[in-house]
């Protein structure tokens, strides 16, 4: 029986090369082809995940770009602002909102909306602003707050909120007395961009919520304070401050008041 000859493979060394017809040239067996498209999705989807990680990455508090700190949108410096009630108590009036030095020993400033109402701020060692009081000239009540509650955080990132609590007095503003004494619980929830509509025109700028529950034996007390800041570099400050104060537990003192303003000149 004749044997037939297998042609002898072609060492590594060999310089010799065999043609091949086109005819005869093969495509990868079907069976690697699931495994060569697969391998070219997780490519595709690889990328694409890093892509989105990337941008997830810069969009994510605590980054450079998208922290704002807080001297770029409220500087502590002496202002007045001439502002406009556009809705609730007074509606159509317009006011002064004056920030001014009140204390330079504690570094203390107060923030005026002349016989409306009186916050007083503190700068914090982080570089925030906490309230020590506020005071409801129509109410003639002053809330007290131990520790201070927060004005602003040092830093607004999107995504982050913050909370704080402690105690409070409310005293008469007529003679000191103290009314009664209670406790706080404090929000303020993520800082947003926003477009604002003012009797100036549009601004583009930041919107803070802070809200305050306050809880005593003789009375309790809402506060919501919703303020638009504006971060430009010239004149960087409030746009619009909307402030609602609603008090129940009519044994002290009760009543709902709001007003908004609005930055008019």
């Amino acid at each position: 029986m004749s044997q037939s000859t297998l042609p002898t493979p072609l060492s590594r060394t060999s310089n010799a090369r065999t043609p091949v017809s086109p005819r005869v040239q093969r495509s990868a067996p079907a069976s690697d082809r699931p495994w060569v498209l697969l391998w070219a999705v997780l490519s595709i989807f690889g990328v694409c995940l890093f892509a989105a990680v990337n941008v997830l990455a810069e969009e994510q508090p605590g980054s450079d770009k998208s922290s704002l700190e807080r001297p770029a949108i409220f500087p502590l410096e002496a202002r007045t602002d001439r502002m406009k009630v556009v809705s609730g108590t007074d509606s159509g009036t317009t006011v002064d909102l004056v920030l001014e030095e009140a204390d330079a020993d504690n570094a203390q400033w107060a923030l005026r909306a002349k016989g409306l109402n009186t916050l007083l701020l503190r700068e914090a060692s982080d570089g925030g602003i906490d309230v020590v009081s506020v005071e409801l000239a129509d109410q003639q009540q002053a809330l007290e707050f131990d520790p201070p509650a927060m004005y602003l955080p040092a830093s607004l990132r999107p995504g982050e909120s913050h909370s704080r609590s402690g105690t409070v007095t409310i005293r008469n503003t007529q003679d000191g007395s103290v009314r009664t004494t209670g406790d706080y619980k404090q929000t303020i929830k993520p800082a947003s961009a926003k477009t604002f509509e003012l009797p100036l025109g549009k601004r583009d700028g930041f919107e803070v919520t802070n809200s305050v529950d306050v809880e005593t034996d003789w009375a309790s007390v809402s506060l919501e304070l919703i303020t638009g800041f504006d971060d430009a570099e010239d004149n960087p400050g409030l746009l619009r401050r909307d402030m609602k104060t609603k008090i129940t537990k009519a044994a002290l003192f009760g009543s709902t008041t709001q007003r908004v303003l609005e930055l008019a000149e």
